[in-house]
Order: structure tokens, then C-alpha cells, then sequence
């Protein structure tokens, strides 16, 4: 398993597969301290990012007269018998629609010279419906999805907390004014970006004025195709505009702005990132020695602090975990086995509880209480056991493993654990993380910015 597995945010986690002790809310509250939620693992691609502030903007555009939008979607069943969150609902439809739309424009675009597919979600989704026959449609509608529960892992899915965080709309999808014009103005001073944005507004009230259909206001994609003049311009656009993964140099400025890369803590990490010219990804080696010369070019004490409590906190939940997946390797058969290590990891990790003795987060607080016992190293490796075993049913789940009263351990899920690092005179020395504080996201942005 690699260490900087791209994972969802809290909500979405594949907690009892890759979390074997609660690590993930631990690790996301630190690194959000220096990120302010303005990054995830799963929101990671710029040019992805940059698709979704298009397709916001021209909601935006279209909601300036609210009440034409809201009369048009009355006419529609759907629509009539949303009660509550009506503008909400609709957005989202539109937002899905769009993000169907650009799937299959960029599908059509793949032969196209220079064209880059990678980390567009849907592409593959999309190729096997039509390979079926299955006839696509685009929908306002948030219902009528071409992945899986799109609304939160489709395009705009993946990016709705960072959006948020960078302040261009609240949970109720209500756009804040003065970051949508701005947005607004940045697509409007290009051409190609413009007349993509406006030919996707027509689109969208073309299919709420003039759709055949009462339930819900929508095309087939055999039919759009069929209008050759809408269907090119939207095909080119989208290849024009998006596709290459490297960010447009007017949207680059917004982003380093926005996400914070070009200052304080953030700022230093992705300088640090850049500087060592890294290229496909961030050993988990590595992050430590990321960290340790990001703080040293802080400059403000705040900054700092806040990458120590990482450098911190980092090696107590990794050298815990790795103890759970010491345990569960289906070559570890007894706590026995272990001999010393165990005493040797717990050495450590009680090392690091002196600097960060307060401002725990309750999940470490309550991890705490366990590694902080004064008991044999058997009785403690039971006790960190214990607490799996408990976390884990109360996520639902099942755990790893747990340890019979002669000490044979008992695996119900077995992740090989790296062969070397079955000593863990091996692994202490590496300082290898199992977290990666969006080290590798941070990465990804290089990639679309430089």
C-alpha cells in the first residue's frame, strides 16, 4: 500500500481498510492548520480544479436573474415538487450536467494532437457506456449521473470543500459576489474561455426554455451532436481550454493567491517541494526532511509552530501504525515475535509527547491515554490492540487483528507490511510516514503550475 494513497476527506473515508488507528482525522486537523482546508487528497489536479471554476461561474452567470431561472425549472416535475432547497437542488443539477457535457467533450477530444487525458474522472465510466449502446444524457438533474455517486466524487464533487474554503460559495451553494467576479473577469479577458462559458449558459437555458420533455430539462447526447454548431464549439472549447493538465497563467496567479502557496507556511512547503525537483511523487521518506527545511524558511513564529506540531505528531501516529501492520503482516504470528521492537517503538514515540503536550485534538487525546501507559510491553501492545479492536467496531468495521491470551495473533485482514521494515531498527531509521500532510497533492499542483 502506498503511504500517500489518495484518500477522501473525512466524510468519505475507507476507514477499515487503511486506518487502523483513527490516523486520518489526527493527521487532516494538523495539516489544516497550515492548508485552512484549502486542500485534500482527492482535490488534486488543477486543471480539474480549473473545470470546476468554470462550470461555477457559468451557474453564477445564469443565477444573476434568479427568478427567470427558478420560473423556467417550475415548468418541470422535478422541479414542482421540490419543497425545500430548490435553488440548491438546481444548481447541483446544473453542475452535474455540465461536468457530463465536458466528460464526453473531452472523450471526442482524446485523438485531437497534444490532448492530455490523465485524472479526468468519468473518461473511463463514459467510454464503457458507450461502447454498450447505453444512451447518454445530459440532465439538469443531480440524479442523472454518469459515475457513482458523482455528486460527491465526480469533478465537482472532489473539489466542494476547497471551493468553499477559498470562500466562492457556502454549503448552500449561495456564490459570494466578489470572488465570482473576479472569476467572472479572469474568464471573460480570453476569448477561447469566454466563448466556452457563454455557449454552456445558452446550452443550459436553451434545455430549461424549449426541452420536450416536463419531467426534467434535458438532451441526449446523440441529439446535441446532432447540432453541429452548439457540439464543435463546445468540443473545441473544452480541448482548447482544458486540455493540457497545465494551468492557464491567469488562472495560476489565482490559485497560488487563493490556496495560499505564495506565503507563509503553505508558501514554504510547496517552495521546498519545488526546489528538490520532484517529479512523479514525495517518497514518505522524505516528508520529514520536506517539513524540517519548510520550517526553516518560515519566517514568522506561527508558521513554524505550526509545521513543528506536524513534525511531532507525524512520527507518533505513523510508528503507531506501524505497529498495527507489524501485527497484521501474515508473517508475524505471535506478539512474541517482536521482541524488542516493541519497546524500542515505544521509546520513541514517548519521545515526542513533551512537545506536544497541549492542544491535542480529542481523537489524540484519546490515542494518548493508551500509549501513555506505564505497562509491560506486552500488556501495552495489548492495550494498543485493545484500542483497535475498538475503534474499528465502533467505525463498523472489522479489525485487523487481535491477539489470543498465549499471544498468537489472530489476523482478519493481513496488509503486507514492506519486507524491511520488519525490523524496526530498519524503519525508525528511514522516518518513514504512513501520512502524507498533502505533500503529494502539493506535488500534483507543481505539475499544472510550472
Amino acid at each position: 500500500m502506498k503511504p500517500f494513497f489518495t484518500i477522501p476527506d473525512p466524510d468519505l473515508f475507507l476507514e477499515s481498510s487503511i486506518d487502523p488507528i483513527g490516523a486520518m482525522k489526527i493527521w487532516t486537523h494538523y495539516a489544516h492548520q497550515v492548508f485552512d482546508k484549502k486542500i485534500s487528497t482527492v482535490a488534486n489536479d488543477l486543471r480539474v480544479y480549473s473545470i470546476n471554476l468554470l462550470h461555477h461561474c457559468v451557474v453564477y452567470e445564469l443565477f444573476q436573474d434568479r427568478n427567470l431561472i427558478l420560473g423556467l425549472a417550475n415548468n418541470f416535475k422535478i422541479y414542482r415538487s421540490q419543497q425545500k432547497g430548490l435553488e440548491r437542488v438546481l444548481k447541483q443539477g446544473m453542475i452535474n450536467c455540465l461536468e457530463n457535457i465536458a466528460t464526453l467533450c473531452f472523450i471526442e477530444n482524446k485523438r485531437a494532437k497534444g490532448f492530455d487525458e490523465a485524472n479526468i474522472p468519468g473518461l473511463y465510466k463514459a467510454e464503457t457506456l458507450l461502447n454498450n449502446g447505453d444512451e447518454i444524457i445530459f440532465a439538469i438533474d443531480r440524479k442523472e449521473e454518469i459515475l457513482k455517486n458523482q455528486t460527491a466524487l465526480g469533478m465537482s464533487g472532489r473539489y466542494i470543500g476547497p471551493m468553499m474554503a477559498i470562500e466562492l460559495f457556502d454549503k448552500g451553494l449561495e456564490y459570494k459576489d466578489a470572488q465570482m467576479d473576479q472569476l467572472k473577469n479572469i474568464f471573460n479577458s480570453e476569448e477561447r474561455y469566454r466563448e466556452l462559458k457563454e455557449k454552456l449558459k445558452d446550452l443550459l437555458l436553451q434545455l430549461l426554455k424549449f426541452s420536450e420533455d416536463n419531467k426534467r430539462p434535458q438532451i441526449s447526447y446523440h441529439d446535441l451532436k446532432r447540432k453541429y454548431g452548439t457540439w464543435n464549439v463546445l468540443m473545441n472549447g473544452y480541448g482548447a481550454c482544458f486540455g493540457v493538465r497545465k494551468v492557464w497563467k491567469k488562472l495560476r496567479t489565482f490559485f497560488l493567491s487563493k490556496i495560499g502557496l505564495d506565503k507563509a507556511a503553505a508558501g514554504a512547503i510547496y517552495d521546498v517541494i519545488d526546489e528538490k525537483k520532484y517529479t512523479e511523487t514525495i517518497p514518505a521518506t522524505h516528508f520529514s526532511l520536506v517539513l524540517s527545511d519548510a520550517k526553516n524558511k518560515c519566517e514568522a513564529s506561527t508558521d513554524k509552530d505550526r509545521i513543528e506540531q506536524i513534525l511531532n505528531v507525524a512520527p507518533i501516529l505513523s510508528h503507531t501504525e506501524y505497529l498495527i501492520r507489524r501485527l497484521a503482516d501474515p508473517d508475524t504470528d505471535s506478539i512474541q515475535e517482536l521482541g524488542n521492537d516493541i519497546e524500542l517503538v515505544r521509546n520513541k514515540i514517548n519521545g515526542y509527547w513533551p512537545a506536544i503536550s497541549t492542544n491535542l485534538t480529542p481523537e489524540l487525546a484519546g490515542l494518548k491515554l493508551t500509549l501513555q501507559s506505564s505497562s509491560s510491553p506486552e500488556e501495552w501492545i495489548r492495550s494498543l490492540v485493545s484500542y483497535h479492536e475498538r475503534l474499528m467496531n465502533k467505525r463498523g468495521g472489522q479489525p485487523w487483528v487481535s491477539i489470543e491470551e498465549d499471544g498468537r495473533v489472530r489476523h482478519q485482514l493481513a496488509p503486507s507490511l514492506i519486507e524491511e521494515y520488519r525490523d524496526a531498527t530498519k524503519y525508525l531509521k528511514d522516518s518513514y510516514w504512513y501520512h502524507p500532510y498533502y505533500l503529494n497533492t502539493l506535488l500534483g499542483f507543481k505539475k499544472s503550475l510550472n
